[in-house]
């Protein structure tokens, strides 16, 4: 995964050890010359570098995708070189987040099937639900509707949501999609087509970034969706 350069430098480097995680541990025996440490995973401003005892350059992209940075030892003698890729951290938070989710689900199916086995038991009559017209794809009303009170809590709190998951940029088009979607409802048929173009993008030019954009847009729609529609249950109630 990780190499020295081959050049007129006396460097070799090996793996101590690949978490799989997004973390490398790499020793080097150095000449004290200047080497280019490559990494062999897609260009990524996610990854860092820590090396004791020498001097770091900027990350560089190297033979067109790798990551690699130009190491200056201070002394010849062995390194210890640390690559972690920041972002996995928040990898971890989301698996967490969806592994809750789905148990969450779990619970409330096998809720459900014990409160029907329930009513079966006690010998309770349950009528069969009157035959209803086949699903539709629901219409997003035309033209522009005024932003009501709760409109900017909701592009807020969908925004801070993205970003403990994803970046800040992809929480600040999560916000503005929000309010965009709550003032054009028919905007939100261009997240459902931008969604997947962009994650197709993300895959294609090996931006990963593209595809938390994505993510932003599919939550933009799910809460303009949920808001607009408890709008509507409440107005039919009065």
């Amino acid at each position: 995964a990780a190499r020295g350069h081959p050049g007129p430098t006396g460097t070799s480097v090996k793996v101590a050890s690949d978490h799989r995680g997004g973390h490398y541990t790499l020793s080097a025996r150095t000449d004290g010359k200047p080497f280019w440490l490559v990494l062999g995973q897609s260009d990524d401003r996610g990854w860092s570098i820590s090396v004791p005892g020498a001097t770091v350059g900027a990350r560089q992209v190297v033979d067109g995708y790798a990551n690699g940075w130009l190491v200056t030892p201070t002394r010849a003698g062995q390194l210890s070189l640390s690559l972690t890729w920041r972002p996995q951290q928040l990898v971890w938070v989301t698996l967490a987040l969806s592994s809750a989710m789905v148990a969450l689900c779990i619970a409330i199916l096998l809720a459900g099937r014990r409160r029907g086995n329930g009513i079966e038991a006690a010998g309770l009559a349950v009528e069969p639900r009157a035959a209803t017209a086949a699903p539709r794809l629901a219409q997003p009303a035309g033209g522009r509707r005024p932003l009501t009170p709760g409109a900017p809590g909701l592009a807020v709190a969908v925004g801070l949501l993205v970003l403990v998951v994803s970046t800040p940029v992809a929480a600040a088009v999560a916000s503005g999609a929000v309010l965009v979607g709550l003032v054009v409802p028919r905007a939100t048929w261009l997240y459902l087509a931008a969604a997947p173009a962009l994650l197709l993008l993300s895959r294609a030019l090996e931006r990963p970034r593209l595809a938390w954009l994505a993510l932003a847009l599919v939550a933009a729609d799910l809460s303009v969706d949920h808001f607009t529609s408890r709008r509507v249950t409440r107005r039919e109630l009065r």
